[in-house]
């Protein structure tokens, strides 16, 4: 052992340097705790229309908070050598944390789900989604729950949970949405005569894209009916209203026209 690694033994000896580790993990602890949850309600306050109320705000904070004081922890206790210690009391801690863990884990994985959600912008306030055999516009995001207000008007609240282990559709992300119409068309009327009818209507309707252009395509045929469909695209947001719309201006072309078009067959082309 040289000179100098003899007098660094002296000068600092071990424990000093472990006090110098200890106050050091503690300072950084303290700055993190101070700053870091703060921090973290304010990036997800800012998130696309997300909601969160004061007990979410803070719950956000104290998780921040016990994560950072935790990792202190265990960090003190390895540089105290207190390795054993640790492993008996995270026996103990990992028996009582199963318990805990079948009591709260719906709470826990809503609460986890709401995260990536925000972080993942999967879905934002005004969307409109399907999910869970629920279909409508995202009015609330928060960590917990999502809330949908569906066509009826009615507002559904679903777990976080559902929208992350679940596929959800949504048909805002999309430049386009198609419409689908069918019609029934006798089979002795005027097939060409109808299917002109359905054409000119949606190309009447400033919303209907020129790109891809409208279409009539030839359905099944049975009881003596041809089924008609009428294909359009559309802005995702007049998807809804342009659907009845166009529904209403075609009957009504049709007995301009002539031709009798029966209820709509409601099937897959």
């Amino acid at each position: 052992m040289s000179w100098w690694e003899r007098a660094v033994q002296v000068l600092w000896p071990g424990w000093v340097l472990r006090v110098l580790a200890l106050v050091a993990v503690w300072a950084i602890a303290w700055w993190l705790v101070r700053h870091l949850g703060g921090w973290a309600r304010r990036a997800i306050g800012r998130a696309k229309g997300v909601t969160l109320d004061e007990r979410e705000l803070a719950l956000v904070n104290w998780g921040v908070d016990a994560l950072v004081i935790l990792t202190a922890l265990l960090l003190t206790t390895y540089l105290l050598n207190l390795t054993e210690l640790l492993y008996g009391v995270l026996t103990a801690a990992g028996v009582v944390g199963v318990a805990v863990g079948f009591a709260v884990k719906d709470v826990v994985a809503n609460f986890v789900s709401g995260l990536f959600l925000i972080l993942d912008k999967a879905v934002v306030v005004g969307d409109w989604v399907e999910v869970g055999g629920y279909s409508g516009t995202v009015k609330r995001l928060t960590l917990r729950t999502t809330a949908l207000e569906t066509v009826d008007g009615p507002v559904v609240v679903l777990p976080n949970s559902i929208l992350a282990t679940s596929a959800v559709v949504n048909d805002s992300v999309a430049e386009r949405r198609r419409v689908r119409l069918p019609f029934a068309v006798m089979a002795d009327q005027d097939l060409g005569q109808a299917a002109k009818v359905l054409l000119e209507t949606a190309q009447a309707d400033a919303r209907v894209l020129a790109d891809p252009a409208p279409q009539v395509a030839f359905g099944e045929v049975r009881d003596r009916t041809v089924e008609l469909v009428l294909l359009a695209y559309c802005a995702p947001g007049d998807w809804l209203s342009l659907t009845s719309d166009l529904r209403r201006a075609a009957l009504e072309a049709s007995l301009k026209a002539g031709v009798e078009l029966a209820v709509p067959i409601r099937r897959n082309l």
